[in-house]
């Protein structure tokens, strides 16, 4: 019996643009698309660089639901900027671009061919967003058909606790994706430790009572 994993998507704070994007954010696009334009003329004019400015760009294209155009900008970012949040976010929302453009497993395997070079490009608490789209792309991957896609995903997760950036959702996707492979002690373990660490939450007993059904499935 094997369980979804639970969507991870993190706010981070990109230096210098967010206040940009979070006004922009706050519109009604298409609707106010010129006052979003004039939003951005005026991060611009107060010293917005031209990366920043085309990233914004992006942001709102992707928002208006033109995400071919959004992802080239995107790609076009990942390759001009010096800084590690834009590139960062940048792989993130043309992964994402990918996800509304393309289906099934061509989308999935594109997904993960450019989420691993944003692994191997980033490094630190600049990927961390990265890892998360990654192992999310990698548990949507054994979903489709390849289970050695799961122990990927076990790796990454372990690495987000490497660098002490995990939380619930880190630890709950590990003791499902434990689950998932038929490493039971593990996800007890695992289920264990969330208990002691977070306290009660229905979703952690939901986990053990599927996790005692999957073990005795097993056994049948």
């Amino acid at each position: 019996m094997q369980m979804p994993v639970q969507a991870m998507r993190r706010r981070f704070r990109l230096p210098r643009i967010m206040a940009v994007i979070t006004e922009i954010m706050q519109l009604r696009l298409p609707g106010n698309i010129e006052e979003a334009k004039n939003i951005l003329s005026s991060a611009k004019e107060k010293g917005l660089d031209s990366v920043e400015a085309d990233y914004v760009q992006g942001e709102i294209l992707f928002n208006m639901e033109d995400y071919l155009e959004a992802r080239q900008i995107f790609e076009a970012c990942i390759d001009k900027t010096e800084d590690s949040y834009v590139k960062m976010r940048a792989y993130i929302m043309t992964a994402r671009c990918i996800d509304k453009m393309e289906s099934g497993t061509t989308g999935t395997q594109e997904k993960i061919r450019l989420l691993e070079e944003a692994e191997q490009e980033l490094s630190g608490d600049g990927n961390i967003g990265v890892l998360e789209e990654l192992a999310q792309a990698y548990c949507d991957a054994g979903a489709e058909g390849d289970d050695t896609y799961y122990q990927k995903a076990i790796e990454i997760f372990k690495q987000i606790e490497k660098q002490g950036m995990s939380d619930y959702d880190t630890e709950y996707n590990l003791a499902v994706l434990y689950q998932n492979v038929g490493d039971y002690s593990n996800a007890a373990e695992t289920l264990d430790n969330i208990l002691k660490t977070y306290g009660e939450d229905y979703r952690t007993y939901k986990s053990l009572a599927y996790l005692e059904a999957s073990k005795q499935n097993s056994l049948a």
